[in-house]
């Protein structure tokens, strides 16, 4: 009998000691991980990551530097850390990531090791498991080519000889006010303008209009593709219409230009149908560099857009095409 309650005694005081060992809230190993609402996005499209981290109340979670880049994702914000308490006296900590990714397939999330601060002056590490995300593409599987969208066509209507006795009706009043303003343009004084001028101006006239404060992100993002390709087919004789990206890429290379240079532009223009062409829709602060990437391709790239071998003896770049032909006077 006084075994049993020797015993007895014994197991109570392991339970006390146990008890005053553990502290009061003590959870149990740290937990880590990271979710995405949806698994099957477009290109583009706001890509949510939530990562949640539970942990004892006395570690606090140092939110992680991803930087702008992080493997394929593009980090566009990550949100405070906000923290609650859960039943078992462990707190959970979580954040939002708010990534993009422009190109379709499937993409893992690179290593992310969350790091732990303890009160008592402590530090742990956590490494989270990656996520997949599959991007869908928005275009046919066997169309990998943006295309310009084109007006629906229209067959004549008005017979032949009528349109004959038209223009014949009209060519003689229409002769003399091109006349006239040939006489108009002689007369006028002023420095000629060039291409990049005009590209510039048009730049000016876009930024005035405010469209991305109105949400059309995708109208703004068609102006200043517009306003390139003009500066590219007055500049350097390049038609643009009905062409894609990558067709008026190879059309710059056949001209001379330096790959440098045409990557530079072609590299915008993808970005101009990125938007374009699918859901995404850039920011205020996106809008503002998208601005001042097509002022520097003007001021600084188009400066020396030549290869050595395209210049003239004299070591000036030739022009192809000025800005107005018709201001071009005989000697």
């Amino acid at each position: 009998m006084k075994a049993r309650q020797l015993l007895h005694f014994l197991a109570v005081l392991l339970l006390a000691v146990l008890s005053l060992a553990a502290p009061a809230g003590a959870a149990g190993p740290v937990q880590a991980t990271l979710d995405v609402p949806a698994k099957e996005l477009a290109v583009g499209e706001p890509i949510l990551l939530t990562l949640q981290v539970v942990h004892p109340p006395d570690h606090r979670v140092v939110p992680p530097d991803l930087g702008e880049q992080w493997g394929a994702f593009v980090v566009v914000s990550q949100s405070e850390p906000a923290t609650i308490r859960n039943g078992d006296g462990t707190v959970t900590t979580s954040m939002i990531i708010d990534t993009r990714l422009f190109a379709p397939g499937s993409f893992t999330t690179p290593r992310l090791v969350i790091d732990l601060e303890e009160e008592g002056g402590g530090r742990s590490q956590i490494t989270v498991a990656p996520v997949t995300v599959h991007i869908l593409s928005s275009l046919a599987a066997d169309d990998l080519e943006l295309h310009d969208l084109k007006p629906q066509a229209s067959l004549p209507t008005t017979a032949l000889w009528l349109q004959i006795l038209g223009l014949t009706l009209f060519l003689p009043f229409a002769l003399a006010l091109l006349h006239r303003a040939a006489i108009r343009r002689d007369n006028k004084a002023g420095p000629e303008l060039l291409p990049a001028d005009l590209a510039m101006a048009e730049l000016d006239r876009i930024a005035a209009l405010h469209l991305p404060e109105k949400g059309q992100a995708r109208e703004y993002c068609t102006l200043l593709s517009q306003c390139v390709r003009r500066y590219l087919e007055q500049e350097f004789a390049v038609p643009v219409a009905e062409r894609t990206t990558s067709e008026i890429r190879g059309a710059l290379l056949r001209e001379g230009l330096v790959p440098e240079v045409v990557q530079a532009f072609g590299q915008f223009l993808a970005m101009m149908d990125t938007v374009r062409f699918s859901q995404y829709t850039v920011d205020l602060a996106t809008a503002d560099y998208l601005m001042l990437l097509a002022r520097r391709l003007f001021e600084h790239e188009a400066a020396h857009h030549r290869r050595p071998s395209a210049l003239s003896a004299d070591g000036e770049k030739p022009r192809t095409k000025r800005s107005n032909p018709s201001q071009d006077k005989p000697a």
